[in-house]
């Protein structure tokens, strides 16, 4: 049977957790072996089981846009610098464009100086050297104005000639700046498709990235549910003064306590900084014999187990006993410390604010728990 949360998929009984259409993580009913754990219900721990992959692939979602945008990042910068070549590009187009019209001008007024040069010297060629001869002064003035037509005209070719050529290599320069414009517009295009398709890409990946998050989010607050009510349970059964107590955690293991709650399992079958954990812990360091309840750890469980095994029950506290309270889905164990003159106990415990914490209580009203004699 398959239960949808959300945006998530579970299936209950030899759970397989499925993000986005792809199986990451297979929990089954047999995680309940051990004792007590901080989720439960099966509701709880789909939600824990749910909630631990979306967040390990919501890391490797951003791993992935990272690497994708890294490398949008260098397409940009490369767009960038070819459209600064395809703008000196455009540039230099403008400043050849502006010398070739110059040039154009300069060659029109060129073309009208040696044309009406040509005509000039066209009329005068038409008077014959002896008319030339006649109308001028002396020999040496003919001579002069021969020579100067002569001058002029090859002066107007020679400019014109350099005109032409000027020009010619202005216009084939603009053309070469034409293709290097064209080429790069193409490169750039190129580069930009290349740099859509990786931000799409880095889009995808933080959709992903979004949608798992949202996913741990959801089954988080699915967790949190149950703390809370399990907080509230304590807070309408349990009694007395609370307080953070010993700094040594009544020396509960440290490799035990300083491993995130619920990541180990003692060696009594509980999970690591739970009310049952401590309580177990507590029985091996004060008389060696705490049997083995992984399975069936859950604190209310302890008293059907201590009859089971022969370990006296008793409604009267003492110091150095377990108690075993049965309110709620699991219970609570407590290890007493004290007996005060008024019949009210002093205790030590864990994960009573269901945080996986050590607290010490005070004054607290002794008919709450069932007391397990493991010493005797």
């Amino acid at each position: 049977m398959m239960k949808k949360i959300n945006r998530f998929l579970v299936i209950s009984s030899a759970v397989a957790v499925v993000v986005s259409g792809v199986a990451v993580l297979n929990f089954s009913e047999s995680t309940n072996v051990y004792a007590d754990s901080l989720c439960v219900s099966q509701r709880c721990r789909e939600a824990e089981a749910a909630e631990a992959a979306a967040r390990e692939q919501a890391i490797k979602a951003a791993e992935q846009k990272g690497t994708y945008q890294g490398e949008v990042n260098r397409l940009a910068s490369e767009v960038a610098q070819i459209q600064a070549e395809i703008n000196k590009n455009e540039e230099e187009i403008l400043q050849l464009q502006i010398q070739i019209d110059a040039a154009e001008v300069k060659l029109n007024s060129l073309k009208t100086i040696l044309s009406k040069t040509i005509t000039k010297l066209y009329l005068e060629s038409e008077t014959t050297p002896l008319e030339v001869l006649a109308s001028s002064q002396s020999v040496g003035d003919f001579t002069n104005r021969q020579a100067q037509q002569d001058s002029v005209k090859k002066k107007v070719k020679v400019i014109a000639d350099d005109v032409k050529v000027t020009k010619a290599t202005l216009e084939t320069n603009r053309r070469d700046a034409e293709i290097r414009r064209t080429n790069n517009q193409a490169r750039r295009d190129q580069v930009a498709t290349m740099q859509a398709e990786q931000q799409a890409i880095v889009n995808l990946w933080s959709g992903r990235e979004s949608e798992y998050n949202a996913q741990a989010t959801e089954n988080s607050r699915i967790k949190e549910e149950e703390r809370s009510l399990r907080r509230a349970q304590n807070a309408a059964h349990g009694s007395g003064t609370i307080s953070a107590g010993d700094p040594g955690r009544g020396g509960y293991p440290e490799y035990l306590y300083n491993a995130c709650q619920d990541c180990l399992v003692d060696p009594w079958g509980m999970y690591n900084r739970e009310c049952v954990s401590y309580a177990a812990w507590k029985v091996h360091q004060a008389y060696g014999n705490m049997p083995y309840w992984g399975g069936k750890g859950n604190a209310y469980q302890w008293i059907g187990n201590a009859h089971a095994a022969g370990i006296p029950v008793s409604s009267t506290p003492k110091a150095g006993v377990v108690g075993i309270a049965t309110w709620g889905a699991y219970g609570h164990a407590i290890w007493v410390e004290s007996v005060n003159s008024n019949g009210t106990i002093n205790l030590s415990e864990f994960n009573w604010r269901v945080d996986g914490r050590y607290t010490e209580r005070y004054n607290v009203n002794p008919s709450e728990y069932t007391y397990l004699y493991f010493g005797g």
